[in-house]
Parts: structure tokens; C-alpha cells; sequence
């Protein structure tokens, strides 16, 4: 290669971009090549062939079968083969498939999985679009008792939105009263006359516009959909029938026919308006009746109610105005509002992490959130500060509703993280206090009030910017540090009284330790 200082050529660029895509490619699953090759360690001679045929596709239809039930080892290599989860998701090798499958057909092998992993071991395999019914019958079979016990079915979602997900399997999961499950199997292809039938006779509005919408409905469920109750669901029904089934003649005659085959109860309009909602009254009648309610009256019965279990129900609803109500409430426990905390709706994660610290307030935001929640909040923090004091005092007037959700998050990350690197950051190149209520000040403002202040950070904010009065004092958790700060000039006099009261209470919380 050219090492003068002439530009390169064409031809080295093209070298190059070849190797940093290659890097790329490298460390970007480098860590499960690192598992792998960890699992690998202990297969004997015998099986470390059979796994490097079955990964260069060396395996045919006929063999994969055999060499599976051959293997020593099965447990270990089907635990390593799940390791390569960007491999198994993206295979397009059929036997490949077939020889993870043939493996864990094995019970023991399902059961040591069960045991070794702690989050679901088949989220990678249902992620392949090429995986049969059959297989995606087993994982289900495998992995239902699990699937039940997941306060949000996030793991049968997946499931179900497989577009070779069998019609048995969906109609087991519609014993599970998920809004957003229901709505998956509502429109899947794969639809049974049973489906079918439980989603046109739903009570609920929101399933049978699902049914109206689905681009996979026959033209009699859409014409028995025709004089739906609701205005809307009646209208998404012609809608989707004039756009696919044109030729279809709509009267009267066709459409009493079609609700006589699917309908067992009629869903005429009402003669009389309906009365005026009473979110109270239609807690007393029952949570399936609220289940079966509007999106705007569950939101107006969230807010009202203090039953924990109508809250639970409502925490899995499919609006997320419903979803954003529950997550305001203590009521709700601890166990929904750290599901809801992690839910993929921003605005009700920080509802959940507010309700979360108010309740526990020496909490951390490690403890709730995802790891690509808290990667995306790093990043944001990173390029704020990356921009100085960010921007003025009005800063949030020109935010959309998405920033102003993004900016609460890393608000609630510098009040309640335990990563000392994210609080550095958030004092990085600070030589003196922000403009007052930019974005960066009300960051430093979060962070003066976080119970795990590292003591470097602390240091900073007393001693050199002399931020955030005494709060900073109350949540240092370094007793050299405080006793540093009795020296004369460090910190200010009237500082002095609480730093020894903080001091005395690290004392007393060592003591209370050792005994």
C-alpha cells in the first residue's frame, strides 16, 4: 500500500472499506463467538466435527437426524449453537435448522436448557423466518409453562408473530388476555374457523376491528361485520371488503346470511343513545366488561380505579394511553411497574421509573431498564453534552413530544444511575456552573440528587463548581471525602454541620453492617 503522502487510489480505498467491514462484521457478534467457543470447550472429539459439519453445511436432510442422535454431547452442543444467536437468526441453511431441532428433541436437552439460560434460549431460533410449523409447534409445546408465568407475554408475541405460527398454537394462546397478543392472532394468516369465531363474537370492540382490518379475513366474516354496534368496526369491514373482494354483491340477503353462519349473538346499533360513561360504575360491573370498553373509557377507568388486579390486566393493554395511566400508579406494585418500565412506549417507561423511585427512592436505573434503554440514553446524554450548555432557557418549547420523553430519561438517569462513568460524563469539561435552567444545568440538577454519587463526582460539584447546596453532602458515600471537606477552604463553613451529620451516618451504617 502507498505510504507517501499522496491520497490514496481507488483501488486502496476500496481495500480498506473492505477491512473495516469485515472488522465490523467481526466485532459486531464477537461476543457470542466468545460464548461459543467457551461452550465449545468442553465437547469431546467426537462432536466438535459433527458441530463444524453441521455449521459449514456439510449435513444432508438424511444425516442431520442421525448425527444428532449420535452426539455425546447434546446439551453442550445445542447450548453452543443458541450461542451464535446472529447465526441462527439469519440462517438460511434448512439442515442447519433441522439439526438444532433434532437435538433438542431430546428432553434432557430442553430441561438443561431451562436451567442454563436466563432469559428465553429459543428467542433466537423463532426470530428465523424459515423455521416450519412444526418446529414452531415444538417450541411452543417446550416452552408454554414458561410462557405463562411472563407478567408481559413478550415471548409468546414473538411466537405468534411468526408467519408460520400454526393455527393450533394460536388458538392456545387466546386463553392468555393480552390486548396486543389478541391482536397478532386476530390478523395472522394462519387463522382458524375457531379464531375466527372467538374475535367476531369478541365483546370487546377492539378485537372484532382487528378481524375488519386483518387482510386475511373471507369475504362472509367481513359482510357479518357489516352491522357491527359500531360505527367503526362496520367501516373498517367495507372498507377492507370493497378493497380486496370487489366483486363481492353487498345486500341485505348476503348479509344475513353471513351473520347467521358466524355470529351467536347480534350486535345491531342501539335505538337509544347511550348514556353518559361513569368510569365507577363500570368498575362495579366487572373487569371483562371493562376490558371490552373503548381505549379512551380503560384510560378514564385507569385513572379512577385502586384495584390492583384490574390495574395488572390494564398494564398489558394495547393503548398507550391506557398503558401510560396504569404506570402512574403506586397502586399498580412493583412487579407491573417494572414491566412497564421496560415497555418499548417511552413516555409510560418514565411514568413506570418515576412511580418506581418514588417508591424506592435509592433504587438505581440499572435495576429496570434494558440494556438498549440505557445504551440510548447514554447516547443522548453524550450528545447533549457533547453540545456544551445545550440550549436556553426556553429549550423545551421547541422539543417535540418525543424529545421532552427522551430528556425526562436522561433526567431520571442522572438522578438514579450507579454508573460512575455516566456521572463523570455528565461533569466532563464543567469549569463552572451552566447558564441556569439550560439542558445542562437541569441535568446537573438531576444528578445532584442521586443516592450513589461516586466520590470524584461528588468532589467536583462541592469543591470545584460548589453545585447543588447541601444535597450533594447527603449523598456522598465517601467518609474520606467528607473529612476532606471539614479542611478550611473546601467546602463552605455552613456546610460543616452537615457534613459531620453525614459522616456520623456512614458511621452508623458501617456498624450496622458489621454487626
Amino acid at each position: 500500500m502507498n505510504t507517501t503522502d499522496a491520497p490514496p487510489s481507488h483501488e486502496e480505498l476500496a481495500v480498506l472499506e473492505a477491512l473495516f467491514k469485515g472488522m465490523d462484521r467481526y466485532f459486531s457478534e464477537s461476543e457470542e463467538r466468545r460464548r461459543f467457543m467457551r461452550s465449545v470447550n468442553g465437547l469431546g472429539e467426537k462432536d466438535l466435527p459433527l458441530l463444524q459439519a453441521a455449521l459449514a453445511g456439510k449435513l444432508t436432510p438424511e444425516t442431520a437426524q442421525k448425527a444428532a442422535a449420535s452426539a455425546d454431547s447434546p446439551l453442550r452442543m445445542a447450548h453452543a449453537l443458541l450461542e451464535l444467536e446472529t447465526t441462527v437468526k439469519k440462517s438460511k441453511d434448512p439442515v442447519l435448522l433441522d439439526f438444532i431441532f433434532a437435538l433438542l428433541r431430546s428432553p434432557k436437552v430442553t430441561t438443561g436448557l431451562d436451567r442454563l439460560w436466563f432469559f428465553p434460549w429459543e428467542q433466537s431460533l423463532v426470530l428465523n423466518k424459515l423455521l416450519t410449523q412444526e418446529q414452531l409447534r415444538f417450541i411452543w409445546q417446550s416452552r408454554k409453562d414458561a410462557y405463562a408465568k411472563e407478567l408481559v407475554p413478550d415471548s409468546m408475541r414473538l411466537l405468534a408473530k411468526h408467519r408460520q405460527c400454526p393455527a393450533d398454537v394460536l388458538e392456545d394462546m387466546l386463553i392468555r388476555d393480552d390486548a396486543m397478543l389478541r391482536k397478532i392472532i386476530g390478523m395472522h394468516a394462519n387463522t382458524s374457523s375457531t379464531i375466527t369465531r372467538f374475535f367476531v363474537n369478541s365483546p370487546r370492540k377492539a378485537e372484532r376491528l382487528h378481524l375488519a382490518t386483518s387482510r386475511h379475513a373471507s369475504s362472509d366474516v367481513l359482510l357479518s361485520l357489516l352491522h357491527d354496534k359500531h360505527d367503526e368496526v362496520s367501516r373498517a369491514a367495507r372498507r377492507n371488503l370493497a378493497e380486496r373482494f370487489p366483486s363481492v354483491q353487498v345486500n341485505d340477503a348476503v348479509i344475513e346470511a353471513a351473520v347467521a353462519q358466524h355470529l351467536t349473538a347480534q350486535r345491531a346499533k342501539p335505538s337509544t343513545p347511550k348514556p353518559a360513561f361513569n368510569p365507577q360504575q363500570a368498575i362495579k360491573a366487572g373487569h371483562e366488561n371493562v376490558l371490552g370498553l373503548d381505549s379512551s373509557q380503560r384510560k378514564r377507568v385507569a385513572d379512577s380505579t385502586i384495584d390492583a388486579e384490574l390495574l395488572r390486566l390494564l398494564a398489558t393493554d394495547s393503548s398507550k394511553a391506557v398503558r401510560r395511566a396504569v404506570a402512574r400508579k403506586l397502586l399498580a406494585g412493583p412487579e407491573v411497574l417494572q414491566a412497564l418500565a421496560r415497555d418499548e412506549d417511552l413516555e409510560t417507561s418514565n411514568n413506570a421509573l418515576i412511580a418506581l423511585f418514588h417508591t424506592s427512592p435509592k433504587a438505581t436505573v440499572e435495576e429496570f431498564l434494558t440494556t438498549e434503554a440505557l445504551d440510548t440514553a447514554h447516547r443522548d446524554i453524550a450528545q447533549l453534552v457533547a453540545h456544551g450548555s445545550g440550549p436556553s432557557e426556553d429549550y423545551q418549547d421547541s422539543f417535540t413530544t418525543q424529545e421532552k420523553q427522551a430528556f425526562t430519561r436522561m433526567q431520571l438517569v442522572a438522578a438514579h444511575t450507579r454508573n460512575p462513568l455516566i456521572q463523570l460524563m455528565l461533569v466532563k469539561d464543567l469549569d463552572a456552573i451552566p447558564p441556569a435552567h439550560t439542558a445542562r444545568w437541569d441535568l446537573l440538577a438531576a444528578l445532584k440528587t442521586n443516592r450513589h454519587l461516586s466520590e470524584a463526582v461528588c468532589r467536583k460539584m462541592v469543591v470545584d463548581l460548589r453545585f447543588g447546596g447541601f444535597e450533594p453532602i447527603w449523598y456522598c458515600n465517601s467518609a474520606a471525602l467528607l473529612r476532606e471537606l471539614l479542611q478550611p477552604g473546601l467546602a463552605e463553613p455552613h456546610y460543616h454541620s452537615a457534613i459531620q451529620a453525614r459522616l456520623a451516618e456512614l458511621a452508623e451504617l458501617a456498624n450496622q453492617n458489621s454487626d
